[in-house]
């Protein structure tokens, strides 16, 4: 995932260091990225992850959501179903339910993912581990309380090993560009200016 995020920003002649924004198993390819390659990566804004050595297995994916994960991939051509079953683990809010599900159907149809390919990424996010040092950027860990999926204990601990800075939203879900996009933009930008500022 890193190489071809790398590879990507070469090819349109973009240029470090970046700033990162990613969230779960994408802030941890933008985790690996920062330590393998440090002098590209200039600060990380971390969403709803979880690493181990950090957080248990049962932490990293809660178990209630195991059933639901695998009756999601015995069903995978059954979109609208799927669809359905991820809004309600990963988001909170609910009043744009109908356009979301009509939305994601949308793009599973125009850019599909093979049941193979999620499951893949599913392994790779079970696997990953942190690299033994923090990343040298600042990093800024967000996490949601409500979060159903990922238990927000683990970007805390992950923070708290970094000695990186948390800021926990109290009733997004998993999905929190998705629930509260204005707060993520707030933190964000935050994170930024502090940044500016000091460097």
């Amino acid at each position: 995932m890193v190489t071809a995020v790398r590879r990507q920003l070469s090819a349109a002649g973009a240029h470090g260091p970046y700033r990162v924004l990613a969230m779960s198993l994408g802030a941890m390819a933008a985790t690996e990225w920062a330590s393998a390659y440090p002098e590209e990566v200039g600060g990380l804004v971390l969403v709803n992850t979880s690493m181990r050595p950090f957080c248990t297995p049962a932490q990293r994916l809660r178990p209630r959501n195991w059933g639901k994960l695998l009756r999601v991939a015995q069903h995978w051509q059954d979109r609208a179903y799927c669809e359905r079953t991820i809004h309600a683990i990963t988001c909170a809010r609910t009043d744009t339910l109908a356009r979301d599900i009509e939305t994601w159907q949308a793009i599973a149809a125009d850019a599909p993912v093979s049941r193979q390919s999620a499951l893949a990424q599913l392994l790779a996010a079970a696997r990953y581990r942190a690299p033994a040092s923090a990343p040298s950027c600042p990093a800024l860990l967000l996490a949601s309380a409500a979060d159903r999926l990922v238990n927000p204990v683990c970007s805390a601990r992950i923070a708290q090993a970094w000695d990186a800075q948390l800021l926990t939203h109290h009733w997004a879900g998993h999905d929190l560009p998705h629930d509260d996009p204005q707060w993520l933009c707030n933190a964000v930008a935050g994170s930024v200016i502090l940044t500016l500022s000091l460097g």
